[in-house]
């Protein structure tokens, strides 16, 4: 009997052994696993790190080669923007879209949709970027009206026939046919050009805001360089008539790539060399005349002063100047250089946001409005709004 209940102690201290040996080996099986787990889920972190990485680095380098490169959608392929093999022992995929008509190539001032598809090892992972164009139209809108012009036309985003100035006055509505570059990569609204050939110019008819006694008339122009060379005069802007003695005339032409503002008096012709312009490039011209006489202004710096007392209106002279305004032609200032009466002189290149103001730009105003090109701010990349998605 007594071996027989030693036998059983024995048994039970030998169950109890062995069930402290298999807890103690299931957790150890348990702690090995969850090692494990967590090894391998540190690894996918690290992995999805990495991805991320990626993906936002592929996102800032596709805004800069947007930045460096207006024509960056003739890399386009289907939705493809780049594609990178190895970079860092991953893959990343850059695509493009266009939210707002699905059509990337139609207008450039559209926003870009910017996608990155990064993997790294056995990670995948997504981010996206929405990139606003600024829009260099309010930009330069807000920088001219601050300083009060009676009138002002863009001279861009017309249907080609008519268009009121944006100060709103019906006296201001300006006329013209040109032609539209919907492409062009140096502005988000599309840009009229003006073609010597085509005899394209705008107009807009004589009211009596225009006979100014004190004025300024800044314009931006942008000469082609086929015609920069060329002998033939070409109109920027002129407010010309021959056949009126006592009121002033004014025109500014661009002859052998350099640019002059012509003020006829009483038959008597005056002229000022305002500067040298280079082709396929913005250049700022600013005209203003008063008690000081004429002065020009060419990318914000004074080049030439004309101490003419005569203005537009009828404070030095007998009568006002009453006839019509020209953009990128002229009206008998042919005749006046011993031509055939009529329109000509036509412009070749492009003109924008030209202001007429009832007073005399100051020094510093003109340089101001000198600053505001009529072209896309830099785009800035917003890092805080690159969106990762999740599947």
């Amino acid at each position: 009997m007594i071996g027989s209940r030693t036998r059983q102690r024995r048994g039970t201290v030998y169950l109890v052994v062995l069930a402290t040996l298999s807890i103690v080996l299931t957790i150890s099986m348990s702690s090995l696993l969850t090692a494990r787990t967590e090894l391998g889920a540190a690894m996918r972190s690290d992995e999805e790190i990495m991805a991320r990485q990626i993906a936002r680095a592929a996102i800032e380098t596709a805004v800069n080669l947007m930045i460096e490169n207006p024509d960056w959608r003739t890399s386009v392929s289907g939705d493809e923007l780049f594609e990178k093999i190895g970079i860092t022992g991953g893959n990343v995929r850059v695509l493009v879209h266009d939210p707002s008509d699905g059509d990337l190539f139609n207008r450039v001032c559209d926003p870009v949709e910017i996608t990155a598809i990064a993997t790294y090892k056995g990670a995948v992972q997504k981010y996206r970027y929405r990139l606003n164009v600024a829009d260099e139209h309010e930009y330069s809108k807000q920088a001219i009206l601050q300083h009060h012009p009676v009138s002002y036309w863009p001279l861009r985003g017309l249907d080609g026939t008519t268009a009121e100035d944006l100060r709103g006055s019906a006296d201001a509505a300006l006329e013209g046919k040109v032609e539209y570059n919907e492409q062009d990569a140096t502005g988000c609204w599309s840009m009229p050009q003006l073609r010597a050939v085509n005899q394209n110019y705008f107009l807009v008819p004589h009211s009596s805001f225009m006979e100014l006694d004190y004025g300024s008339l800044s314009i931006w122009m942008q000469p082609a360089s086929s015609h920069i060379g060329s002998s033939e005069f070409q109109a920027v802007v002129a407010k010309y008539t021959h056949n009126r003695e006592n009121s002033t005339r004014f025109a500014v032409v661009n002859s052998l790539g350099v640019c002059w503002l012509l003020v006829d008096h009483n038959s008597t012709m005056r002229y000022i060399q305002i500067g040298s312009l280079t082709g396929d490039q913005w250049h700022h011209l600013t005209i203003t005349w008063g008690g000081d006489g004429w002065r020009v202004y060419l990318d914000g710096q004074p080049t030439g002063h004309l101490n003419w007392t005569v203005g537009l209106g009828r404070a030095w002279t007998s009568e006002a100047n009453d006839r019509d305004l020209y953009f990128g032609a002229s009206r008998n200032l042919r005749s006046r250089l011993g031509g055939s009466v009529g329109v000509a002189y036509y412009f070749d290149g492009k003109l924008a946001d030209a202001a007429l103001y009832a007073y005399t730009l100051t020094d510093d105003q003109v340089a101001d409005l000198a600053s505001h090109a009529p072209v896309p701010r830099a785009l800035v990349l917003d890092p805080t709004a690159i969106t990762r998605l999740v599947d």
